[in-house]
């Protein structure tokens, strides 16, 4: 791969591959023997799958346990430092021989039809390019408080339709791999943010002639319940990485919209606006003193992306 350092011990088969599962996994070994054990039954018999797994800098015995229980049905590299999610993504990408590259995230879990759906979808319509799925929480066990805030509030990955554009996450995502390659995959760039990756590819796709569709019906399971600082972390660098975005020529308009309201006069109003959603999904919901927490925590949330997103512009003016 042009411009990536090291070395693969993915086997060169001339099997013929349909779909490529690219799965990119960061200190989440008990995720991914989750997702693994998922997908197995759905590769079982089937030459024409396969699932390519990159570790970006996070090997270790707990990961070779995890892959010992699925023997034959993981192509596995490990990168010897922390690269990015960016450019392990692209990584995972070009080591795929499918036709068509499947996305999904180590903190997901997949329908036993899962493959077999989105088979269905690509015979049915051939011509499409990218088919993006939706997404759906999965609360733990026993979820608390702030678990229960971010499906009220549908504070996990999904995608979206705004305007013209389509946004879509990584957690459930299919792309013929010659179209991904025409678009220039991920952007793999020392000054380009990690947080933002898949806005900035959608964008892309947006704006090209990519026969594209969201197909609702194909879903997968994304986690919900981590705690709340970790969110607060969370949205800060999706904030931060928006704010990044903002300044390259891909940045989605719907965005930039955001971002210039977000660094001007208009902030106030913005933050009326976001007061005014958040209440009203919460009351949806919950009644009293409970749709008020709720609310108040989404907003804490958005707070804390819109911190992130004016440091970054903040930092852009000063280059």
């Amino acid at each position: 791969m042009a411009g990536i350092e090291g070395t693969r011990n993915f086997p060169d088969e001339a099997v013929p591959v349909r779909l490529s599962v690219c799965i990119v996994t960061h200190r989440r070994p008990a995720g991914l023997g989750r997702l693994l054990g998922a997908l197995e039954p759905q590769m079982r018999g089937r030459t024409d799958r396969e699932i390519v797994v990159v570790n970006d800098g996070s090997d270790g015995p707990e990961y070779r346990a995890v892959l010992a229980l699925t023997p034959g049905c993981v192509r596995y590299q490990a990168l010897p430092v922390n690269r990015g999610v960016s450019f392990a993504r692209h990584f995972a990408a070009e080591a795929a021989r499918g036709t068509w590259l499947v996305f999904i995230d180590d903190d997901c879990l997949p329908p036993p039809f899962w493959l077999a759906w989105l088979d269905a979808v690509i015979d049915t319509s051939p011509e499409l390019d990218l088919v993006v799925g939706a997404i759906k929480p999965l609360l733990p066990s026993r979820a608390g408080f702030f678990a229960r805030v971010q499906v009220t509030h549908r504070l996990h990955p999904h995608p979206e339709r705004i305007g013209d554009q389509m946004r879509f996450v990584t957690a459930n995502l299919a792309i013929r791999a010659q179209a991904y390659r025409a678009l220039g995959g991920f952007r793999v760039r020392p000054d380009y943010p990690n947080a933002s990756e898949d806005t900035e590819l959608s964008s892309r796709v947006s704006r090209s002639a990519c026969a594209r569709r969201i197909e609702w019906d194909w879903y997968v399971h994304h986690d919900v319940g981590d705690g709340f600082r970790v969110n607060l972390r969370r949205y800060w660098r999706y904030g931060y990485a928006n704010g990044i975005l903002h300044g390259l020529t891909s940045s989605p308009p719907y965005h930039d919209a955001h971002a210039n309201a977000a660094a001007g006069r208009q902030l106030r109003a913005l933050l009326v606006r976001i007061v005014k959603r958040r209440w009203h999904e919460a009351r949806r919901v919950h009644r009293g003193g409970v749709a008020f927490a709720s609310a108040l925590a989404a907003c804490a949330l958005d707070i804390a992306y819109l911190a992130g997103l004016r440091a970054a512009l903040r930092v852009r003016r000063r280059v």
